[in-house]
């Protein structure tokens, strides 16, 4: 409907000397009249009503694949492949799952300010068009827990997101959420749904879960204590009524044989400098 109501009409460049990258916007024409809106500073794409726009005004082709764009969502980039823009859709299934553009050119990204992500980005054959295409896996939904103690105490000067029910558990990092280098050795027992945390602009940068043995460990001051790692969860997120509370199932048990494990409010403000999220092993009584 929004293709119908509103088009394209042009393209303006606006520079202010301060950068040598300019400040697009397109004019769209549509039934209350003219809209000015400009691109974000990271991105060559555009999001308007529920559609997508290439920096050339063109709507951006979808994978048949891919339902529904939701929203943009980071971007993905590293040294050695040229940065991609990503968003969050809904593919045939009806669930969710975070595509990228696909470009005909590649280009060298070598730094991580959003200035070079930009030139890496414009410095593309943007005359060709683009095609969006999921990544090779897809999740249930993204939790919301900025209302739990999660969102109070930890990473509060960094963007986060919490994929649930990640179907693919191989142990192909093409099919996770992640590089090669943060897959943890886990135990092949368990093939449930997982749960991923995610933190910064890009979304793919892992978080590490640190569990320790009981509560009263979690709660100490210490530079380092025993531990058992992994940068996944698995089962469902369970979150207390009062939101103090955050208990979820570990992939790897303790000596019990317990995967039960919980972090609350004074564990995480205990270790919100840290870059990683501690919990404990909690069996039920």
């Amino acid at each position: 409907m929004s293709e119908k109501l509103y088009r394209v009409t042009e393209a303006v460049d606006t520079f202010d000397g301060k950068s040598s990258i300019p400040k697009r916007c397109l004019v769209f024409e549509g039934p209350d009249g003219p809209h000015k809106v400009f691109f974000p500073e990271n991105r060559t794409t555009l999001f308007f009503k529920d559609e997508l726009y290439d920096w050339y005004g063109r709507k951006v082709a979808l994978s048949n694949s891919i339902k529904k764009v939701l929203q943009p969502f980071g971007y993905f980039g590293n040294s050695f492949d040229s940065p991609k823009e990503q968003f969050l859709v809904v593919v045939i299934g009806n669930h969710l799952a975070l595509a990228t553009l696909r470009h005909h050119e590649r280009a060298t990204y070598l730094s991580n300010t959003l200035e070079d992500f930009k030139h890496g980005l414009l410095h593309h054959d943007y005359a060709s068009t683009q095609i969006l295409e999921p990544l090779g896996w897809d999740f249930r939904e993204l939790a919301d827990l900025s209302t739990t103690c999660f969102g109070e105490h930890f990473l509060c000067a960094n963007e986060y997101a919490i994929f649930v029910g990640v179907d693919d558990c191989s142990a192909s990092s093409k099919s996770r959420p992640s590089f090669e280098e943060y897959i943890r050795p886990v135990s092949s027992a368990f093939r449930p749904p997982s749960i991923w945390f995610s933190r910064g602009h890009t979304y793919d940068n892992l978080l590490e879960h640190r569990v320790v043995r009981n509560r009263q460990v979690a709660l100490a001051h210490f530079k380092e204590a025993e531990h058992t790692y992994a940068n996944y969860l698995i089962g469902d997120l369970v979150v207390s009524n009062h939101g103090e509370k955050i208990t979820a199932t570990f992939p790897i048990p303790d000596k019990n044989g317990n995967n039960r494990i919980s972090t609350d409010s004074e564990t995480i403000k205990t270790h919100c400098n840290t870059d990683c999220l501690y919990w404990y092993y909690d069996p039920l009584p």
